[in-house]
């Protein structure tokens, strides 16, 4: 399947992958309580569920048999978290497979003084990007030309299109209405929704503390939205960047919300997406300073990153395969700390995944999608973030 559309939209549960509140990235200390963080990725009203994670001593290694149910229908079906890894190194192989395969590319950044490598899956929202100092990456898969033209031209007018503001009521069928002052839109129970502003680069009046808007880019975009429904009323504010941050508010009205409008760096930099078209051909899409420009993407060929002394390759291209990432101990600069978790996966049988510190990711269950994450700290209300 291809996913084309992901790079640049995606669904209302896109607020799953937002960190839970109080995660940390410092090396882990003794004496400290991690805990196992989840939710239904696929429910806007799901909050995260804590557990406390079987430790003895967070700074060495452990062994664990930890299972932590996700179905409350007593079918067993759980969540086992098998290994911890204070300070580990991260490895990622890509393993060719005929059916079910998924379009991926090694991209290579190479510097005078450092180089840094790094898998990308076409269908994974979790891997199909990266982002540096010196530039971003995205990378897609599309069956055609006709799809690549459609793609191509959601990328060169990315930061054009009209804000759209998502709503996911308690029941019902979604909605979704144009982010501009005005715009109302009522459901069936009488919930409604009406946006009172927006802020391309929302930010406070240092003398005042008032929300205002600093600039006409879409730095960080945010809108104020008035919920109603019966005799309970409420105002919430909305981030593209923290999709998390408002899902629930003081004022007791159910809602899930989500700002579809992509966001640019503040600080100008490159911005690439890479497009494999039919499995074969991939080419390398540039917007820096104004200017969109098209390259073929050869293998193995260096590409010069404006305003860096860095290049970019397609090291390695697998044309339909399956990522496979592991941890190791190797206590040093730049290790992590990781968590491996054994799963039931979509499929019916079981499956492994690692958890990388404070970073949450997806995983498919028979009981749905679920976001899951750990960390050194508790907090399910709400899912953190800030703008």
């Amino acid at each position: 399947m291809f996913t084309a559309a992901l790079v640049f939209t995606t669904a209302l549960s896109a607020g799953a992958l937002a960190t839970p509140p109080g995660h940390g990235f410092h090396p882990p200390m003794p004496g400290q309580t991690f805990y196992l963080q989840w939710k239904f990725a696929d429910d806007p009203h799901s909050d995260w569920h804590d557990v406390a994670i079987d430790l003895a001593d967070t700074s060495i290694p452990a062994r664990l048999d930890q299972k932590v149910s996700i179905s409350s229908k007593g079918d067993g079906a759980a969540i086992t978290m098998t290994q911890f890894i204070p300070n580990a190194s991260f490895d990622q192989q890509v393993v060719p497979i005929e059916e079910g395969g998924t379009p991926g590319l090694l991209l290579a950044i190479v510097g005078a003084k450092q180089s840094y490598r790094r898998w990308l899956m076409a269908d994974d929202p979790a891997r199909n990007r990266l982002t540096s100092l010196i530039g971003t990456w995205r990378y897609m898969s599309v069956p055609d030309v006709d799809q690549r033209d459609v793609l191509f031209d959601q990328f060169k007018h990315e930061f054009e299109r009209a804000p759209m503001l998502e709503i996911a009521p308690p029941s019902g069928e979604p909605g979704r209405i144009e982010a501009a002052p005005g715009k109302k839109l009522t459901f069936d129970g009488g919930l409604s929704v009406e946006v009172l502003r927006f802020h391309p680069h929302f930010g406070y009046d240092e003398k005042t503390k008032e929300p205002k808007n600093l600039s006409d880019a879409r730095i960080n975009p945010g809108v104020l939205v008035r919920l109603k429904k019966g005799e309970k009323a409420e105002e919430r504010w909305v981030f593209s960047k923290f999709p998390g941050f408002s899902q629930a508010g003081d004022g007791g009205v159910a809602c899930g919300l989500r700002l579809d409008c992509p966001a640019e760096r503040e600080r100008p930099s490159p911005d690439y997406v890479l497009v494999t078209i039919a499995r074969k051909n991939t080419e390398s899409w540039l917007r820096y300073e104004g200017k969109v420009e098209v390259a073929k993407l050869e293998l193995g060929e260096a590409n010069p990153i404006p305003s860096s002394r860095y290049t970019f390759s397609m090291e390695q291209f697998v044309p339909a395969g399956k990522l496979v990432e592991s941890y190791k101990a190797a206590p040093g600069s730049g290790s992590v700390t990781a968590l491996q978790v054994r799963f039931p996966g979509a499929s019916g049988s079981d499956e492994e995944a690692w958890l990388e510190i404070g970073k949450a990711r997806v995983l498919e269950t028979p009981a749905g999608p679920i976001a899951i994450s750990f960390g050194p700290q508790a907090g399910s209300k709400g899912m953190g973030g800030h703008p």
